[in-house]
């Protein structure tokens, strides 16, 4: 299956991912359950073309790693046309101004600019009505992370991740974009 191209913030690994993680183990037994992600992101937006890659690169470079402080568990329903029945989404909100800020430069480069940007987490995807037990959930209400790593695949599903936390000099410009030069790729461990 071809993944439309799109952009996110990969957790580092540490306690925090691990915790979520575990708690997502937890639900195995929930009936039409589907581990979202064993590698857990908050998305910055998806459909992105190839042309806008770059842009969306240079923006995240200029924000930088991003603090985030994670907020109550939410459901909502999942749009799918492929979903056979209906599905919900359980997730974990993220509260960060830098993330706001950074969306409101890529929207133009999306072509669902139109909807509303609520971050966070997606945990699962459950059957309908499986998630409302967990919905206002506080345990991980206030746990701050520091997203440091920046992922972005391109029309071709071709991942690319960059660490954020290394400084960038561009030899282009002499620096003055912090945009690493693109003649190579982009390919940097987690």
């Amino acid at each position: 299956m071809r993944i439309p191209a799109y952009a996110a913030y990969y957790l580092p690994p540490g306690p925090v991912s691990a915790n979520l993680f575990e708690f997502c183990r937890g639900l195995e037994e929930l009936p039409g359950l589907s581990l979202h992600d064993p590698l857990l992101h908050l998305t910055m937006g998806f459909r992105f073309k190839d042309e806008h890659m770059t842009q969306v690169l240079k923006e995240a470079l200029w924000e930088g790693p991003v603090s985030v402080t994670l907020g109550e568990l939410r459901v909502f329903p999942r749009r799918s046309a492929t979903a056979l029945q209906p599905e919900e989404y359980l997730v974990a909100d993220a509260h960060s101004p830098a993330l706001h800020s950074l969306y409101a430069r890529l929207k133009a480069l999306l072509p669902q600019s139109k909807r509303h940007y609520h971050p966070h987490i997606t945990l699962a995807i459950l059957s309908v009505g499986e998630g409302v037990k967990f919905a206002g959930d506080k345990r991980f209400e206030g746990i701050q992370i520091s997203l440091t790593h920046f992922t972005f695949s391109d029309e071709s599903s071709r991942l690319h991740t960059i660490n954020l936390s290394i400084p960038w000099f561009c030899w282009q410009c002499m620096g003055s974009c912090r945009l690493p030069p693109m003649s190579s790729p982009i390919r940097l461990a987690m």
